[in-house]
């Protein structure tokens, strides 16, 4: 046999020595122990493969445990198919339990990689009771392996966009970490600050990360680094867009990874990315971007499919598209996502109680940035509306939960920002807000102003002005000379469209979009 296969190359476990060497039973060991690290932190998969075929048919049968490996290898046969579950196996414990773990995670791992993320959280949900009670069995052979299936399964999860239930097994993998593998240890903290910073949880983020210090990164094994550094990357990238560091994410950007077989997360990078491009003034690439990836083969009803969905919508408002905006997102269901974007489209418009309405249908769970985005678009509603008070208290609730997440601010225009801070003066935390946003000066990244500009004719800002300066509707018709009726026409029209109900509403209105 040649020297072909990248024999003795790091992060093989010695199997290429092994098969160099024909030393068939010693290969099958390393695979059946180390499957789940070969197949997903390392470049070692066309060694893999060589190997399974490789293998004589007696070893093949003398070491039953290796049929998931072959099921992997073959998984477009295996996908959509159903797992059976030896639940008694796995509660037994000992080097059995550990191999029914071996094998459940070869099984989910291989149907998220083929785009079944929720088949593979079946599987977790399925084995959680069990397998919990085999690792705490202290000093199985389970227990040695609990943090890496935990953390694949929390992956699993991730992929799926179900943060909470990723939380929990990230956490469970945490609690499993062993003193003698720190490059699980580490890759497990920065899964739990990616999830931290896609939760909006900076704070949590920068602690998880801190916990996982690059500066150590010579005690992991070349093996893991190239998902680490993916995964420290983007939840940097994500944290400096939060912190509206542009300085900071503009360092990163370039290094932004993306999906590969051992990085499943590029299309959170793609997210962060197009939030980015708004966020530096260029919209119309955002849309173009995430336009461009909607068209690849993802399942339609897919987590990714809704984020890319999302995000995309978002871009077309930012590009000043309303209607294609609206159009894009689904006219039924209670995501929250759908009623803060249709609440962000109906803010652009002017449509004030409109935006408040869509706000107030948001479901209670969803994360913080859903959390903090609707507080920010719902006080500056309540302002243009002239509900000074109600302004006032959630920009309050906004000052006390404020963490340093600066991005929540930049989603409405600047001068009501300014206004907003200044309606909380005396609040608790009001002066660290005003000096942390006070030193941003980033473009708007959506077109609140322009759009309002836009849609007030000449007349209509002749009326505004006069209803500023007092004048009454019959005044109004005589300085003009128009009928009552005209007047009456072109107030209500006004009116509609600056969601006001009165004429110091409306002035109100006018004024915090900067026409008068």
């Amino acid at each position: 046999m040649g020297n072909d296969l990248g024999i003795g190359s790091a992060g093989d476990f010695g199997l290429g020595n092994a098969l160099y060497a024909e030393k068939w039973n010693e290969a099958a060991v390393i695979i059946e122990r180390h499957f789940v690290t070969l197949v997903t932190f390392t470049d070692q998969l066309p060694l893999l493969v060589s190997a399974l075929e490789l293998l004589p048919e007696p070893v093949r049968d003398a070491h039953p445990a290796l049929k998931p490996a072959y099921e992997f290898v073959g998984v477009r046969s295996l996908h959509g198919q159903l797992v059976s579950l030896d639940l008694e196996r796995i509660r037994a414990g000992g080097e059995a339990a550990r191999l029914e773990m071996h094998r459940l995670a070869v099984a989910f791992i291989a149907r998220r990689l083929r785009g079944a993320a929720a088949d593979a959280c079946a599987i977790v949900d399925d084995a959680e009771s069990a397998v919990l009670e085999a690792v705490h069995q202290i000093g199985s052979p389970a227990e040695s392996f609990a943090s890496l299936y935990f953390l694949h399964a929390g992956i699993s999860h991730h992929v799926a966009g179900d943060l909470s239930g990723a939380k929990d097994l990230y956490l469970l993998a945490w609690q499993w970490r062993q003193p003698n593998a720190p490059g699980t240890e580490r890759l497990v903290g920065r899964h739990l600050a990616l999830l931290a910073a896609l939760s909006g949880e900076t704070v949590a983020a920068e602690h998880w990360l801190a916990m996982t210090d690059p500066q150590l990164e010579h005690k992991t094994a070349a093996r893991f680094r190239v998902v680490s550094d993916g995964v420290r990357i983007l939840a940097q990238f994500i944290i400096a867009l939060d912190r509206l560091d542009l300085e900071a994410a503009g360092r990163l950007v370039a290094r932004l990874p993306s999906t590969t077989r051992y990085f499943e997360f590029g299309h959170y990078s793609e997210w962060a990315y197009s939030r980015w491009l708004m966020l530096t003034g260029h919209p119309r690439q955002a849309n173009h971007h995430i336009d461009a990836l909607s068209r690849l083969p993802i399942p339609a009803e897919s987590y990714i499919s809704h984020l890319l969905r999302n995000a995309r919508a978002d871009a077309m408002l930012a590009e000043g598209d309303v209607d294609g905006a609206i159009a894009l997102l689904p006219t039924s269901g209670d995501s929250a996502w759908t009623h803060l974007l249709r609440a962000r489209a109906a803010a652009i418009r002017s449509e004030f109680r409109m935006a408040i309405g869509e706000l107030d249908a948001i479901p209670s769970v969803h994360s913080r940035y859903v959390d903090d985005d609707a507080l920010v678009l719902r006080a500056a509603s309540w302002y243009r509306l002239g509900e000074h008070e109600k302004a006032r208290e959630a920009s309050a609730n906004l000052v006390r939960k404020f963490d340093g997440r600066l991005y929540p601010l930049a989603t409405v225009p600047r001068s009501v920002v300014t206004a907003l801070i200044d309606l909380v003066d005396g609040e608790p935390g009001r002066g660290r807000i005003r000096d942390a946003w006070g030193e941003r000066d980033l473009p708007e990244i959506y077109p609140f102003r322009l759009i309002a500009a836009l849609t007030l004719t000449d007349r209509e800002r002749v009326i505004i002005n006069h209803l500023k300066a007092g004048a009454s509707r019959r005044e109004i018709a005589t300085v003009e000379i128009v009928s009552l009726n005209t007047v009456k026409s072109q107030i209500s029209t006004l009116y509609r469209k600056l969601g006001a109900r009165s004429g110091d509403e409306a002035i109100a209105n006018a004024q915090g979009l900067g026409l008068i």
